[in-house]
């Protein structure tokens, strides 16, 4: 290992501390020059991520470098290894040293190889499981994204950030798929969900915030999650007389902080429970967002999960900064806006930057100095200007509206309009 770092001129013993995990037992495996290390697996596999062509110019400049290099291909072989063989756990690529020395500006594009070296592994897994080729291309099209954010904090240089790299593991375990316009990860009733209620009758849906909750007084969760004594309200869920009591969430996204909701379970029933599979939703990045595409999505999954995984979801839910409540006020008329209104938003907590990264490729330093080229940037911008944290939240929708295509829902049912 140590040869392998001078010739890569990465310093010890900084370099060597974060590579040296399962370093020896990878060696053993080593065989040369990795495949998908060269052109003719980013001919065949490059075509599922969906990119632009323009990036075959430094594919083949990192190929030629690779091939000319041992100690290049053991970094590749080993952080391979590391990515998607070994325990996801163990898994520390994001602190490795970035090869910017022998590899310039193409140092990023050398781990967006590494990180293809996925693909085959997660279509291999859906060979297995039965499920069809389409949605091993179809996953492969999130790495188009990351290309994206990587020019965004690298300007003329594309590639991937390290920090994203892990999440093709899901992928490769059959616990991640793309499913039209978002992907799905397979998930029980999480914790960051609301207690959901639904009337008997009517079919009319409340959301109750879970017992403990956390919230500020305009209804929204507490950052800093640790800061216990700053929290000036906890909700609190009791049950007494077949009655259930607690704060109740506006499909908005906001608690209802001035009023105690009083459910009473002769004519409300709870809906999801602990142990329900409720897969979690995420939002690849690249537009087109629409609400004719989210749908479309939610309706192929309820039909995706009983026929490959043998799992009948209970609700789709998510917690992302896409589900920001702010943006809907700032950006009232885009798709983002108009999905929000299709679901029901629940508050989460947030770290204050919550997205930043997706979309500027940085969340530290400066805000002031972040780009302001486009809408959605232009809105993050007027949000930290007002004096707002940018912050995360969650949505669920649950299979009868997806079906039904019923639209705006559980905010008609408010008679909310806002």
């Amino acid at each position: 290992m140590t040869e392998m770092l001078r010739q890569l001129q990465l310093p010890e013993p900084e370099a060597a501390s974060g590579f040296a995990n399962r370093f020896e037992e990878s060696v053993t495996g080593f065989s040369g020059l990795p495949e998908y290390m060269t052109m003719e697996f980013v001919r065949r596999y490059y075509p599922w991520v969906g990119g632009d062509e323009k990036h075959y110019t430094a594919f083949e400049r990192v190929a030629e470098k690779v091939a000319a290099s041992e100690a290049l291909q053991l970094y590749a072989h080993h952080a391979h290894n590391v990515l998607f063989v070994y325990p996801l756990e163990e898994c520390r690529f994001g602190s490795w040293p970035v090869l910017s020395t022998v590899l310039g500006d193409d140092s990023g594009m050398f781990d967006f190889m590494i990180a293809m070296s996925a693909i085959p592994m997660w279509a291999e897994t859906h060979r297995k499981m039965g499920i069809p080729e389409n949605y091993s291309r179809a996953s492969a099209e999130w790495l188009n994204g990351t290309l994206r954010i990587y020019n965004s904090a690298h300007p003329g240089c594309y590639g991937i950030d390290r920090s994203q790299v892990y999440w093709l593991r899901f992928n490769i375990d059959g616990k991640l798929f793309r499913i039209g316009r978002f992907e799905y990860m397979i998930e029980e009733l999480p914790g960051y969900m609301p207690r959901v209620f639904r009337h008997k009758t009517t079919g009319k849906t409340i959301a109750l915030c879970g017992d403990n909750c956390g919230l500020l007084g305009d209804g929204t969760r507490m950052f800093n999650k640790g800061a216990e004594e700053t929290i000036p309200l906890r909700a609190k869920v009791t049950e007494k007389d077949n009655h259930v009591y607690g704060i109740r969430i506006s499909p908005t996204g906001k608690a209802v902080i001035n009023e105690i909701c009083d459910l009473d379970l002769n004519e409300y029933e709870e809906i999801l429970h602990k142990g329900d599979f409720t897969p979690g939703m995420h939002i690849p990045g690249g537009g087109g967002m629409t609400v004719e595409k989210a749908y479309a999505s939610w309706q192929e999954a309820l039909e995706f999960f009983p026929k490959y995984l043998n799992k009948t979801p209970k609700a789709i839910s998510c917690l992302s900064w896409i589900f920001n409540s702010s943006f809907e006020r700032e950006l009232p008329d885009s798709n983002l806006a108009k999905l929000m209104r299709e679901v029901y938003l629940f508050p989460e907590c947030s770290y204050g930057r919550d997205g930043a990264f997706f979309i500027f490729g940085r969340s530290d330093g400066d805000f002031s100095v972040y780009p302001q080229d486009n809408s959605v940037r232009k809105a993050f911008h007027r949000i930290v200007d007002a004096g707002e944290l940018l912050k995360s939240g969650g949505m669920f929708i649950l299979p009868q509206e997806i079906r039904e295509h019923n639209g705006n829902r559980y905010r008609r049912e408010e008679k909310c309009t806002n």
